[in-house]
């Protein structure tokens, strides 16, 4: 949890922007979550002030208010959605090394994927934590390979070294 002010600007600094990822021009600090930090402009992000700031706790959302945010049926329906519709589907963070090593390795391999990047989400967090409830891992990468949770980079990894991601792979191309 962030204390002051010169923390929250450290830690925006550290994460990876998504702004130009979404090739948007401006975007409301208030309604951003620590996660989605990186997806301000430099602008909003030197305007930040503690009371604007959302906090998390335990993976769930706490609004300045105190209330906590639950996933929905709606997540969890976006969720079984993407899954079905993509043989290949990441929930992943831009910032993180294990998704960036998990992408990297299915570009090698030429697999078609979809990547939700729950950073670059209003939503994001009730996503990670509706994956945690389904899969009963709450880090990131969250991979799935035709409908089926494989697990994260090192199970992904681990999948290709023994020769069985492809396999599973081919079961959901055309």
């Amino acid at each position: 949890m962030l204390r002051t002010r010169t923390e929250a600007l450290r830690h925006i600094w550290r994460v990876n922007r998504c702004l130009t990822y979404h090739n948007q021009e401006k975007f409301s600090a208030v309604s951003v979550s620590q996660h989605n930090f990186g997806c301000l402009s430099k602008h909003n992000q030197d305007s930040l002030t503690k009371h604007n700031l959302a906090k998390f706790h335990s993976g769930s959302v706490v609004s300045m208010g105190g209330r906590v945010s639950q996933p929905s049926p709606a997540i969890h329906q976006f969720i079984n959605e993407e899954v079905s519709k993509n043989c290949v589907t990441i929930f992943s963070k831009t910032s993180c090394g294990f998704c960036k090593r998990t992408k990297r390795l299915l570009d090698q391999l030429e697999v078609p994927y979809k990547s939700i990047e729950l950073n670059c989400r209003d939503d994001g967090p009730l996503i990670q934590q509706e994956l945690q409830v389904m899969t009963g891992s709450s880090t990131v990468p969250s991979v799935f390979v035709n409908g089926q949770y494989i697990g994260g980079s090192d199970d992904t990894n681990r999948l290709q070294k023994e020769g069985k991601l492809l396999p599973l792979v081919r079961q959901c191309m055309p």
